[in-house]
């Protein structure tokens, strides 16, 4: 059981942002609770489910990868300021497990107006795990495997590389494991420190320890990963809906449902 130091407070809400429908969709499941999913440029609700929560979330499709980093930048610019909610609202960000799209420029902004980001995009389900700071695809580097056959360059060798110079600090699995207050503590120290966490983790056992982490540490750490931190994400938060419940099932159907109108981009999800 979790100290009253560890144990994560009650939310505002949840603002996720993804670069495509399929992660959308991803995190609107992944989160266990009531969301409203928009996509960005029309201004179209593409689901929007009701709940007496106090706490509303949203998911927000931003359709930025195939865009320039400069324009997928401003499309994280531009949500955050529409969306910006209450005190306590947690910031999710959704980003490829192999590191595909803009993920320098996106994150970048994503970062601009907070302490720090948890940067944690290991996909423990897929076989896609985070060790020494480097993706690995059935524990083989990524830069060695065919992740980026189609990207048009080479694979980054890590995720500090793939994040072009903004400054990390790498939390261990030593650290994941060691606990949930030697955890916050690291996290803290990072932010303290003004450097942004890359985070191991191989099982979902590590996520878990690192969404519950961030929770306890508040709102001035926000998260960036894939849709296992998101699931982790879901799991940990205080008013959660149970799996399978009528909010993720009713995000899942409308959001299914605009993928098969030709809305999804078809580029799956991780």
């Amino acid at each position: 059981m979790a100290s009253a130091a560890t144990a994560p407070p009650r939310t505002a809400g949840v603002l996720a942002l993804a670069d495509d429908l399929s992660g959308a969709a991803e995190v609107a499941v992944a989160l266990r609770r009531a969301v409203r999913v928009e996509l960005a440029g029309g201004g179209r609700v593409a689901a929007s489910v009701t709940s007496a929560s106090p706490s509303p979330s949203t998911v927000i499709d931003l359709d930025s990868r195939s865009l320039s980093p400069a324009e997928a930048a401003d499309r994280v610019r531009a949500a955050l300021s529409a969306y910006n909610g209450a005190a306590g609202q947690v910031r999710y960000k959704k980003v490829d497990s192999q590191l595909r799209g803009n993920l320098a420029a996106e994150a970048a902004a994503y970062a601009e107006g907070a302490d720090g980001l948890l940067i944690a995009p290991a996909l423990p389900a897929a076989g896609r795990t985070v060790r020494d700071g480097v993706v690995h695809l059935q524990g083989v580097p990524l830069q060695h495997t065919d992740g980026w056959r189609a990207e048009g360059r080479p694979a980054p060798a890590s995720i500090a590389e793939a994040l072009s110079g903004l400054p990390t600090r790498l939390i261990g699995l030593d650290v994941v494991r060691d606990g949930p207050d030697a955890l916050v503590g690291g996290l803290a120290a990072a932010l303290t420190g003004g450097r942004h966490v890359i985070a191991d983790a191989e099982t979902d056992a590590d996520l878990d320890a690192l969404a519950r982490a961030a929770l306890v540490v508040g709102p001035r750490l926000r998260l960036l990963g894939a849709g296992g931190l998101a699931s982790a994400l879901g799991r940990a938060l205080p008013d959660a809906a149970a799996p399978g419940g009528r909010a993720a099932s009713g995000a899942h159907a409308a959001l299914g449902a605009q993928a098969a109108d030709g809305d999804g981009d078809g580029a799956g999800a991780g």
